[in-house]
């Protein structure tokens, strides 16, 4: 609570470390961890989580959907979509050739996907197994999120690009610029800048 600092609420624990916490649009949280479970909790209701299932092994990528449902994303290469009115029961739209580091939703309704092949992908969900291919990345994708104007950019594993992608114009990003090793994290600020944090 950012009015008392130093207090935090614990709403419970995974049987392993949290890869990965989203919010979700009616102010509960998911949660992806190295335990393979996807788990949302209920701030008012603290350590009695709703297990949606078992995802991927070694963790997974989060992100939320408007509707509330969820994309994750991890080390078995299957991007799926949850749905926390029928637990246990996934939707696979389809799979890279390699982990898939991150994942995030994108203002039209489909999902983003990058990973260690590489290649950023867009998944329609009303069609799953056929995704559009932005491009590539050198050695990974390792961290993807929307922008306000329906582009997505990228961070790359080891090579530290930071790109955008026009999802119009696929093969053709724009080069931001790089880190010196790979890019952890990115975001989207308001008035179309980007912020990236790298290894």
């Amino acid at each position: 609570d950012v009015h008392h600092p130093g207090a935090p609420l614990e709403v419970g624990a995974h049987d392993r470390g949290v890869a990965a916490i989203v919010a979700l649009p009616d102010g509960r949280i998911a949660t992806g961890g190295r335990d393979k479970r996807v788990l949302i909790w209920d701030l008012h209701h603290p350590g009695t989580p709703l297990e949606l299932g078992v995802a991927h092994r070694r963790g997974c990528a989060l992100t939320a959907l408007g509707d509330g449902r969820i994309a994750t994303g991890g080390w078995d290469r299957r991007v799926l979509i949850w749905d926390p009115h029928h637990p246990g029961i996934p939707v696979e739209l389809g799979t890279h050739d390699d982990w898939v580091f991150a994942t995030t939703f994108m203002r039209d309704g489909r999902i983003a996907s990058g990973g260690l092949d590489g290649r950023v992908l867009i998944w329609d969900l009303h069609h799953p197994g056929v995704p559009l291919e932005l491009g590539t990345h050198h050695r990974g994708v390792s961290a993807i999120t929307t922008l306000p104007d329906g582009g997505v950019a990228t961070g790359g594993d080891d090579d530290g690009r930071v790109r955008i992608w026009d999802p119009d114009r696929p093969g053709t990003p724009l080069e931001l610029g790089n880190h010196d090793r790979g890019v952890a994290a990115i975001a989207a600020l308001p008035g179309g800048r980007i912020a990236s944090g790298g290894y």
